[in-house]
């Protein structure tokens, strides 16, 4: 694929996962639900990354509330229409990283730039893309099945501890394939301020890595998710630069 149909590539992606996300919020109906106990001692302020990543029954009735309760009832029916309409989502944002990946070769090979194993490391991209969107549709049929529980007691160990790892291939996926973007802008940018890029990347990855493999960070994923949701905007800006001035 050329730099123009790649760096179009980038921004119908971009475009596709703003709709959607932006889609699935009004969906939903709010922009940010609170997990039933806010604050917690966890930290989390979204309940769905607490959700998503939660270890325990106890923890499900601290993001979800008692099946019963007002409270309960309403924060089960925005997460069933998240996760709903996350299966658009999830479409996309492996399709971005996928586009980002192919643009960037093809940006590398514009500039001249020897970059060893660059094309291992662009199949390993769109590989983990994949894995993102697999892992992604099994974790939301997981979650699916832990809302329509009408008692938090009866809610399986296994369940969660299936959850917990469909989760973490999910975010692990994704935290890798944030840290090739983030060496591939690098190798692309070389030595200017520009590689500020991909140390935010870095960074974000790094986060993402911490919040799967340490207990108490969890709630780390939100900062890198939020981080992650703006470099890939910059990214896909990026590429439409590229578009039309390749033209």
């Amino acid at each position: 694929m050329d730099l123009r149909k790649s760096a179009l590539f980038v921004i119908l992606a971009g475009i596709g996962l703003a709709a959607s996300l932006v889609f699935m919020q009004v969906m939903a109906g709010e922009a940010v639900t609170r997990p039933a106990e806010y604050p917690n001692r966890q930290g989390f302020a979204q309940a769905i990354f607490f959700f998503e990543m939660a270890q325990s029954p106890d923890e499900i009735r601290q993001v979800l509330g008692e099946p019963s309760a007002v409270n309960g009832i309403h924060i089960r029916k925005v997460m069933d229409a998240v996760n709903t309409y996350d299966y658009i989502f999830m479409l996309f944002y492996p399709m971005l990283f996928a586009a980002l990946f192919i643009f960037l070769r093809s940006l590398i090979r514009f500039k001249g730039h020897d970059v060893k194993y660059l094309r291992e490391m662009v199949y390993a991209g769109i590989a983990l893309a994949a894995i993102m969107v697999l892992s992604d549709m099994f974790e939301n049929t997981l979650l699916f099945k832990i809302s329509a529980y009408q008692s938090i007691s009866g809610i399986s160990r296994d369940l969660i501890n299936t959850l917990q790892v469909a989760t973490r291939i999910k975010s692990g996926a994704i935290s890798l394939a944030g840290l090739i973007l983030s060496f591939l802008y690098a190798s692309y940018f070389g030595k200017s301020w520009k590689l500020l890029l991909p140390a935010l990347y870095c960074i974000a990855s790094a986060a993402g890595f911490i919040a799967i493999s340490v207990s108490s960070a969890r709630y780390i994923l939100e900062t890198s998710a939020t981080a992650g949701g703006i470099l890939w905007l910059v990214s896909a800006i990026h590429g439409g630069y590229w578009y039309f001035k390749s033209r």
